[in-house]
């Protein structure tokens, strides 16, 4: 049965640093019979994290599945500035041939944090492929790198110089890279405000869906309007669904900060206790050596 299988790659996924484990994820991850498996041996491995695991995981990338093959990049993604990793995610990205494990390899490129992770992203990026998806999957990419370089990308392939489905990609992209850009937020409001007034369905959404992604306060009354004259009733939707979110990640935002308040409150305290500490300490050692005199 396959279910049996899949479930023990899951749990040999939890034993970090035992050598057998990681050498039965490595014969599921080259023998098993089942794609189902071999890709959950290779989630386990990439959980695992270890630099044999990581070994284990490189024999996955020449799987004939694609599926497979999806599945060893994403893993592949967790470790983090690793050379070899980055290496061979890149190779991937380049050469793999198949549409969805490229577009695997440059989300797990972005995971690595790798300094070269940007140049080898947005030198792939304008590829054409089924429903763009190498190009939207590189967008993502760019968000989840946080790079702030990737704003005037992401801004560019929203230019109707692109195709609807580059532009879609790319202007949802930019709300969420302008989310971890606090600066940059004014600007990329602007530019979303101006693209979900644009002649293409395709980018109206991809820009709705990046006001709500951007996560600021100031977006709730473009996306209201959005929500009210906005002639196709998928795109009102898309808004009210937007605005939903944006509240509630400015309620988390406030809630982040009161937490912050009280986490910085009680570093007070306990630097204050670390004193009285340190002086009594000092007094003790100070009657200590009076007493041996």
């Amino acid at each position: 049965s396959v279910w049996p299988r899949i479930e023990a790659c899951r749990d040999l996924g939890k034993l970090v640093g035992d050598a057998k484990a990681i050498e039965g994820l490595e014969d599921a991850l080259k023998n098993d019979k089942f794609w189902g498996v071999r890709r959950e041996a290779a989630v386990a491995l990439g959980e695992i994290g270890t630099t044999a695991a990581r070994d284990a995981l490189l024999g996955g990338s020449k799987d004939k599945d694609s599926r497979v093959r999806r599945g060893v990049y994403r893993a592949l993604g967790n470790f983090r500035k690793d050379e070899v990793a980055f290496k061979a995610l890149a190779k991937a990205y380049r050469e793999d041939g198949w549409y969805y494990p490229m577009n695997a390899a440059a989300l797990a490129l972005a995971e690595t944090r790798h300094e070269q992770a940007f140049e080898t992203i947005v030198e792939g990026m304008d590829r054409r492929s089924q429903a763009e998806i190498l190009a939207r999957g590189a967008c993502m990419a760019i968000a989840n790198l946080r790079d702030e370089r990737g704003l005037p990308e992401l801004e560019k392939r929203t230019s109707d110089e692109y195709f609807e489905m580059v532009r879609y990609g790319a202007a949802s992209a930019l709300g969420k890279l302008g989310s971890f850009h606090e600066s940059r937020r004014d600007e990329v409001l602007e530019h979303l405000s101006m693209l979900v007034r644009d002649p293409n369905y395709r980018t109206r959404l991809g820009a709705t869906l990046g006001l709500g992604e951007l996560g600021y306060p100031k977006a709730e009354d473009e996306l209201q309007r959005v929500s009210e004259a906005e002639p196709m009733s998928n795109l009102r939707t898309n808004a009210r669904k937007a605005i939903a979110t944006l509240r509630e990640k400015h309620a988390e935002s406030a809630k982040k900060v009161e937490q912050q308040a009280e986490l910085d409150k009680l570093k007070d305290e306990n630097k204050d206790l670390r004193s009285r500490i340190t002086a009594i300490e000092a007094r003790v050692e100070a009657i200590g050596k009076r007493r041996k005199r």
